[in-house]
């Protein structure tokens, strides 16, 4: 299962985390990939039902001036949100 993107309250981390769990064990999954820095940061510091966990990344190109702006917003770049630039 892969989980590219998700917006959520900080507040709700723990809920969230705790359906996720759910629901990977009620359908079986033996994968799971999240690129949430917030989400992948909690399963790898906090007790789960996974078996192996690791940590992964992916680096994105973007220009000084947008790489500035989303430091300066205290913002992360998520699978799909430059899509609209690329159709």
């Amino acid at each position: 299962m892969k989980i590219p993107y998700m917006y959520f309250e900080k507040d709700d981390l723990s809920k969230l985390i705790l359906l996720l769990y759910r629901q990977l064990i009620a359908w079986k999954i033996s994968v799971l990939t999240v690129y949430n820095p917030e989400i992948a940061a909690y399963i790898l510091k906090n007790p789960s039902p996974a078996l192996y966990k690791k940590q992964i990344s992916r680096e994105y190109l973007a220009s000084k001036t947008i790489v500035a702006a989303l430091k300066a917003a205290n913002k992360n770049l998520q699978d799909g949100d430059g899509d609209c630039a690329f159709t």
